[in-house]
């Protein structure tokens, strides 16, 4: 990564305990109070729409400066191979970037956030999920829910900012297996991150760094199978190879599903014409593939409207086949639910 905070820098930070700064949460508070959130139009920060009964609303925290995407995708191919399909569709090869989308579920009376963000583990162009809730008058306070897909540092770096839980009052849940993955001395030999070279030691202890401030939220639930409802309506998703207990959530409305995916694809190209290269930082490269094949066959059949994190702002679209390959096809921007 080039210019910017990259994923080894945040994970480094993490090792040492910093998860995140950002707005007061007072701030926010007192700036949501005033507003009325059904004047407000998409476009700053978010993203809502309804999918049957539930408000749905990505929330971007940002992004950052990637450069070369290679070998971060495309591990376990060669550089020349990513650059020609990027080239083929019109993209530069050099100045690739990759976004972070967070996702928020109102239903029932309930207020999902799914995933935290970065904090500020990324940099100056990243860490604005707190000023984007704000501009959707959402305070801290007013998230019920917490889910968190998986505990790499750009998920759960706005969580728990210094050790403490940022939305205090919320239930926090992740999966069983990423909670007992990370808490196991877990073995990442075969993630691309160390066989190209690299420590895992920060990894592991950011990992159990959010762990353990998730344990400390006073509403904690801090495990969650797939299968199980994160609220009603929401269901947790096995999605598991980017790390053993990575998982998504699904909703289903008139037969149709929405699935928020985390990082089983995570370039809009890349990924989808070439669902068997590596990402770098999956645990378990090659059930990551397996899953994302899984994925991207049952939404393309299914018709399945997905919300990817790192794929550009708003990260929401539906997957078509391409021959033997598939191609990512987004949303239609509508600037009102």
């Amino acid at each position: 990564m080039n210019d910017g905070m990259g994923r080894r820098e945040a994970i480094t930070l993490m090792a040492a305990g910093v998860l995140g700064a950002g707005a007061t949460a007072a701030h926010v508070q007192n700036r949501g109070a005033r507003m009325d959130q059904s004047k407000i139009r998409n476009g700053a920060g978010f993203y809502r729409f309804m999918f049957g009964p539930h408000e749905i609303t990505v929330i971007s925290d940002g992004g950052w400066p990637v450069g070369s995407p290679h070998p971060t995708t495309g591990a376990n191919t060669t550089k020349d191979a990513v650059y020609n399909v990027l080239r083929t569709a019109h993209l530069d090869p050099e100045d690739a970037w990759s976004n972070c989308n967070t996702m928020l579920v109102r239903s029932g009376g309930r207020t999902l956030l799914i995933d935290g963000g970065c904090g500020d583990l990324f940099g100056d162009t990243a860490g604005f999920q707190l000023a984007h809730l704000e501009a959707l008058g959402i305070s801290p306070d007013d998230i019920t829910d917490v889910f968190v897909t998986h505990m790499h540092p750009d998920h759960v770096g706005g969580l728990y900012p210094d050790g403490n839980a940022r939305f205090r009052r919320a239930r926090h849940t992740a999966c069983s297996e990423e909670i007992d993955f990370w808490r196991n001395d877990p073995d990442l030999s075969k993630m691309p991150f160390v066989t190209l070279g690299n420590d895992p030691a920060g990894v592991i202890e950011g990992a159990q760094a959010a762990i353990n401030a998730m344990m400390l939220t006073p509403n904690r639930n801090g495990s969650i199978d797939h299968g199980d409802e994160v609220i009603p309506g929401v269901r947790v998703a096995e999605l598991h190879g980017h790390t053993p207990g990575h998982c998504g959530v699904e909703l289903e409305h008139d037969g149709r599903r929405l699935r928020f995916i985390g990082d089983v694809a995570t370039h809009h190209v890349l990924s989808f014409e070439h669902p068997e290269w590596y990402f770098q930082f999956d645990a378990q490269p090659d059930r990551a593939v397996e899953t994302r094949r899984r994925l991207l066959s049952e939404a393309a059949d299914r018709g399945d409207l997905l919300v990817a994190t790192h794929i550009s702002f708003p990260g929401v679209g539906t997957v078509q086949r391409k021959g033997e390959k598939f191609q990512w096809i987004p949303t239609t921007w509508k600037w009102t639910p």
